[in-house]
């Protein structure tokens, strides 16, 4: 295999790189997705930035919410088998009542 071959051997489908963030995301209890389309992967190479917008429980910290769902989903795409060095960044789009948790 040559060099070129290989580099491309590492992208990862961006659907599937969704798929694990989400279900990364439906760990931290008091957040949500906006909607499903709510991932945005952009790869080049060997790096990816990960934009992931959400919505947080109103009265829990957007702050903490922010950081859990950021560090859950570094440590669900770190264990996809690729060289890919991943930036996640989280954006807190809105807060949903209590009621729908």
């Amino acid at each position: 295999m040559d060099r070129n071959n290989e580099r491309f051997s590492y992208v990862v489908r961006s659907a599937a790189v969704a798929d694990v963030v989400q279900a990364a995301v439906k760990t931290v209890s008091y957040v949500a997705l906006c909607d499903t389309r709510r991932v945005r992967v952009r790869q080049r190479e060997n790096e990816a930035v990960v934009t992931i917008r959400i919505a947080v429980q109103e009265g829990k910290s957007v702050r903490t919410a922010a950081l859990q769902v950021q560090q859950a989903a570094v440590r669900a795409l770190q264990s996809l088998p690729t060289a890919t060095r991943w930036t996640v960044q989280v954006n807190v789009e809105d807060l949903f009542p209590e009621a729908a948790g």
